[in-house]
């Protein structure tokens, strides 16, 4: 049985008459403000567009807004983000996208990570400010990236099928009229204590908690939209969500349903005003929440530079693109250090920040915009150089900071982009490509020395030996950096074997939420704590690389050392030294001194499994052995590999330096509070808004000397 779907939607349409002369009714004849604010956006002298200026000359602007679309529909503007001729057709491709068209269903939340309806209003428009079932604003910043835009247009180009050109059309008009953010002029952060003076029209968009007494813009004939006060950290103009909207989902969408009847006038001219709005909106940078942010302000930049390369046909492109510029080179210069490793000690914003450099580049390039310096481009180079090298031999970037598990860093079309057949061999244990040459290439182990991160690994096979040890600062940003410094992590034989915790959710009242403090922490890592205190967010920044004599890699073996003095609330001073010898391949071995200005500490160590490997711990004559096995990335199922976590003999060694770990215990999924539990410990979050129970060995021990040296043998080895 054939069946008909029927998509509508209930346009804010404001009482104001047009003129009596207007012969077309879209939504520009039927509202004189939206319809201004659109024909005032456009420079109507560029080529193309003076049928428009003639009917506003005339006071049509519903004819006005009809040349307009017509404009964009016949041109050949931004030519490669338009997509050849798509056949009609009534096919379906069915799953999440037809659940979105047809029941509201959305996916691609972090928390929760299912489907989840999206409720709609009373006059009929989506509810586009729902935090979701588990009260997290991350999910209402998500829903109003528009991601799924592209989504509809994949579908329809494949289907023909206008029903998914009908479904965007509605969005956009929903979108565009319900969330104004007009004439944006200054920042929520320059209103506080109510200093609203020279502002009466101020509004703040939809969706702000913290409206400072302001009231939300709207289109109605007084404020024409209001002059908009952005900033805001928890609404869908969100600097972030802007930046995100027109990198990538609006301009692909917008001139890839050119060609389709069911692309309306209205939609098309409603996008193009909400792509002017961002244009004045992400230039107003006064102290918003994301400011010294690397990867929230190279995303906002990199999406005004993408608005003004796709439509140069907007008031103020020119100056756009140019500020995008200057801002995208002085982020580059000080938010990325110069071995390619963005400041911020989280891989997974790493190489976001890179993607969305990357991707700067080939805007540039596509709109005929000015051509950034050199070392702009070799910087950009660097970063990529930083994903390829710093990946374990499956590919997977290492899980640090607030990162996801096996985060990619490698791209086959960035490598011919910089003519890097170097990254392709590593990426493909050598399947492709060219084997890595030069001075920072004669052993297969690398250090990023600004950033403090030591790669030593045997070989470039899948099945070789990968451990990644940090000792380097902080991070410039305390909301994505952990407190992780002389933590390591370990793969061997295609396997997981030492762990990160992950990242958990960032809001919301879900069970991972309440686990994120922990990730954190430094005991969520494989590090030491003295007198159970953390380590100090700091240094954030490093001010010079590492010093070549703290490193040495060699054709047989890796020399690696680092150390941390800086503890929150630690009585008098103590440091932690950690030093790695690497047998390439075949075994490593933890030093690790424990300087203090008393004799007498509490000194902790974890080595943190995956949730499906098993942690054994049997008693020896040097203390306690610890055996690990080994998980798969992809599958999450243990595999054949172990590691053996071995307290090494003292023999040769001053009694009065080294001192055995009293004891030692396997701990999954504690919680602070419960049985008696100080702490939380033994969590894992593969990705956002997970949070599994996962073993941890931890060892203690209580020192009474001022130089405390233990040695630990990590031996990997496979076995079924």
């Amino acid at each position: 049985m054939a069946k008909t779907y029927l998509i509508t939607i209930l346009l804010l349409l404001v009482a104001v008459c047009a003129s009596a002369s207007n012969n077309v009714e879209n939504i520009c004849s039927q509202n004189q403000t939206i319809g201004t604010a659109v024909v005032k956006s456009l420079n109507l002298s560029w080529p193309g567009l003076e049928l428009a200026k003639q009917a506003v000359a005339r006071g049509d602007l519903g004819d006005a807004c009809e040349e307009i679309a017509t404009y964009y529909r016949k041109s050949n503007g931004a030519s490669w983000l338009r997509i050849p001729p798509v056949k009609p057709g009534n096919g379906l491709v069915g799953g999440s996208v037809d659940a979105m068209v047809f029941h509201d269903v959305f996916s691609g939340f972090p928390s929760p990570s299912r489907p989840c309806k999206i409720g709609r209003n009373a006059d009929g428009g989506l509810n586009w400010t729902t935090y979701g079932p588990d009260d997290d604003d991350e999910f209402m910043n998500v829903l109003n990236r528009h991601e799924y835009f592209t989504t509809l247009l994949s579908a329809w180009n494949e289907t023909g099928n206008g029903v998914y050109v009908k479904y965007f059309d509605a969005l956009v008009q929903d979108w565009v009229t319900h969330l104004p953010c007009n004439n944006a002029k200054t920042s929520l952060n320059e209103l506080e204590n109510n200093e609203k003076s020279g502002c009466d029209d101020c509004c703040v968009p939809l969706g702000t908690m913290d409206t400072h007494g302001l009231p939300f813009c709207k289109w109605d004939t007084k404020t024409a939209g209001g002059e908009c006060s952005t900033g805001t950290f928890e609404s869908p103009w969100r600097s972030l969500e802007m930046g995100i909207r027109l990198v990538s989902a609006w301009p692909k969408a917008f001139y890839g349903f050119q060609q389709s009847d069911n692309f309306t006038t209205n939609g098309r001219v409603l996008l193009i005003l909400a792509v002017a709005e961002h244009f004045k909106a992400l230039q107003v940078d006064g102290g918003h929440p994301g400011k010294g942010t690397v990867n929230w302000e190279m995303t906002q930049w990199q999406g005004l530079l993408s608005g003004a390369g796709a439509w140069p046909e907007i008031i103020g492109s020119a100056e756009a693109a140019q500020t995008a510029t200057h801002f995208l080179q002085a982020l580059l210069d000080s938010g990325v250090y110069d071995d390619g490793v963005e400041n911020e000690m989280a891989s997974g914003y790493d190489i976001g920040t890179a993607s969305d450099y990357i991707g700067s580049l080939e805007i540039i390039k596509r709109a005929g915009l000015p051509a950034p310096p050199e070392a702009y481009a070799k910087k950009i180079e660097n970063m990529w150089n930083y994903g390829a090298y710093v990946a374990d031999p499956l590919g997977c970037l290492p899980q640090n900071g607030d990162s996801d598990i096996c985060g990619n860093g490698h791209s086959f079309e960035n490598s011919a982009f910089f003519n890097r057949t170097d990254w392709d061999y590593v990426y493909t244990n050598g399947k492709q490509g060219t084997p890595p040459t030069g001075p920072d290439h004669v052993t297969p182990s690398v250090m990023f020395p600004w950033a403090g991160q030591a790669v030593l690994r045997s070989s470039y096979l899948s099945n070789a030996t990968w451990c990644w040890f940090d000792v380097g600062p902080f991070g410039s940003n305390a909301f994505h950096a952990h407190k992780d410094k002389l933590s390591i992590l370990l793969n061997a034989y295609e396997s997981m074997l030492l762990t990160d915790s992950g990242r958990f959710a960032y809001a919301g009242n879900s069970f991972s939420h309440f686990r994120r403090p922990y990730g954190h922490e430094t005991h969520a890592h494989n590090t030491l704590r003295i007198d159970g205190k953390q380590q100090a967010q700091a240094p954030a920044l490093a001010t010079a690389p590492r010093p070549t004599t703290s490193w040495s890699y060699e054709t047989e073996r890796d020399i690696v050392q680092g150390s941390m003095p800086l503890w929150d609330g630690l009585q008098g001073q103590a440091k932690h030294c950690r030093s790695i010898y690497h047998q390439r391949g075949k075994w490593i071995v933890v030093v690790d001194v424990v300087s203090s200005d008393r004799d007498e500490r509490a000194v902790q160590a974890t080595w943190h499994g995956h949730p499906n490997a098993t942690i054994n711990i049997s008693s020896a004559e040097d203390g306690m052995i610890t055996t690990i096995r080994g998980v798969n990335h992809a599958t999450g199922m243990p595999t054949s590999a172990h590691l053996a976590i071995i307290p090494a003999s003292m023999n040769g060694i001053s009694p009065s330096l080294a001192t055995k770990w009293d004891n030692a215990t396997v701990v999954r999924g504690q919680l602070q509070g419960k049985d008696g539990a100080i702490e939380d410990q033994g969590w894992y979050s593969a990705h956002y808004s997970d949070a599994s129970a996962a073993p941890v060995a931890v060892y203690a021990s209580i020192i009474y000397i001022y130089i405390y040296i233990t040695y630990t043998r990590l031996s990997f080895y496979v076995y079924s």
